[in-house]
């Protein structure tokens, strides 16, 4: 056993009260963030905000000076609870954290950080933490998930295979549900433990329900959410206020130019689907080796173009059909994804995430943050959206999709 000295535990004691003595008196939380110099250029406002049931509610805002490398944001919370951070013109766009009472967190940022939601842990908010690793956790396993759908979804496999991904797919299942089930029998988090409860509710009997309910309840006496599950209780929320709606437009007018600015160009041209199709051939861009690339010059029994970014999750549910497709045509498909990501780095790091390396990889922006006139010109005005071609690069289908994309392709393989 481990003995402190008296002295050693006022000390500490102290340093509590505080770090606790700096917050407002109507606050008992403090969130503090270094900026890196880059990130600290910018001059700006960064809002911390929650829903309280339907109302949205700043907490905190504060203007951040050029050159200010720290800052810090405090609210008030009687549980934990779930936290966004915005920052007007650089940073995080809609950075969510789980913060409860009494919480002193402090994070380091940088500019390279992801510009929506920063995956990084947060000194002091062991809630995030936890919540941030099953969440990556999960990410592998539902991967992997898709990964299989996509080959269940292969034309004329066998009963055997069939059977052989079913079970995987099942198992990935189980591995996931392994995870809230943890949660809730040891996870020190009020608010990861009902969040699990919540996951689990609709998979398992109304028996095994209570049962779970029970167990948290030895660690959380005093929850009220975990206390309305376990007797079947509806809470119902007020309509939200006019002063919330103006304060949520408010915000998402931020977010919105933020993510126009830093993802996408703006609003383009919705030209027909024939000037779509007719000058994709044309188009020149650079590859993620720097390399430029004509569309129309692509060799290949069939080219597939698709266009994608990582910030697309249609897109990113799409991907393990597309390298399903290519495994079903091998060299007579020649498959060449062209990114919609502003961000140039995120985008050749997303190459690597979602295995893309074996197909020709292109971005439609460059360096300057630009993008292509040609595919200006084509006015896509939603992705996931693709086109394949066939070996004279005429257009042979566009939108083709996840099932209907192999059965396609596996038809004109036979």
């Amino acid at each position: 056993m481990k003995v402190y000295h008296p002295l050693l535990l006022l000390m500490l004691t102290f340093a509590g009260c505080s770090l606790r003595a700096q917050m407002p008196s109507n606050k008992n939380i403090s969130f503090t963030i270094s900026l890196d110099s880059a990130l600290a250029s910018y001059e700006q406002w960064v809002y911390m905000w929650h829903y309280e049931g339907n109302d949205f509610t700043v907490d905190d805002s504060t203007f951040v000076k050029k050159g200010q490398k720290e800052i810090t944001l405090y609210a008030h919370a009687d549980e934990e609870r779930w936290f966004n951070f915005l920052f007007s013109k650089k940073g995080p766009i809609d950075w969510y954290t789980i913060l409860g009472p009494n919480t002193v967190a402090t994070v380091a940022l940088s500019i390279t950080d992801s510009a929506i939601n920063p995956s990084k842990k947060i000194e002091g908010a062991s809630a995030h933490n936890e919540n941030l690793c099953n969440v990556q956790r999960k990410y592998e396993l539902n991967s992997q998930m898709r990964d299989l759908a996509a080959q269940l979804s292969v034309p004329a496999l066998s009963a055997n295979k069939k059977d052989s991904i079913q079970h995987a797919i099942e198992s990935l299942g189980q591995q996931l549900d392994a995870i809230s089930l943890e949660t809730v029998l040891h996870s020190p988090s009020t608010y990861n433990t009902y969040g699990s409860l919540m996951k689990l509710k609709s998979k398992i009997s109304r028996d095994s329900l209570v049962t779970l309910c029970r167990i948290a309840q030895k660690r959380f006496p005093a929850d009220k959410k975990i206390e309305r599950l376990l007797h079947n209780q509806r809470t119902v929320a007020s309509p939200e206020s006019e002063q919330s709606k103006a304060l949520a437009a408010r915000m998402n007018k931020i977010k919105q130019r933020r993510l126009n600015e830093e993802l996408m160009s703006g609003e383009p041209s919705v030209p027909s689907q024939q000037t779509k199709v007719k000058d994709i051939g044309k188009i020149s861009l650079k590859s993620d080796n720097g390399k430029q690339i004509v569309v129309g010059e692509l060799k290949g029994e069939y080219v597939l173009i698709d266009f994608w970014a990582s910030w697309c999750i249609p897109c990113l549910e799409g991907l393990p059909y597309i390298r399903q497709a290519k495994e079903i045509c091998g060299d007579k498909l020649t498959v060449c994804m062209i990114s919609m990501d502003k961000n140039l780095n995120t985008w050749k790091e997303n190459i690597k995430k979602q295995k893309l390396d074996a197909f020709i990889n292109l971005n439609v922006y460059d360096e300057s943050g630009k993008m292509n006139e040609g595919v200006q010109a084509l006015g896509i005005d939603a992705i996931p959206y693709n086109v394949l071609l066939d070996s004279q690069h005429r257009i042979v289908a566009t939108d083709l999709h996840k099932k209907a994309l192999l059965d396609k392709l596996y038809e004109w393989m036979k």
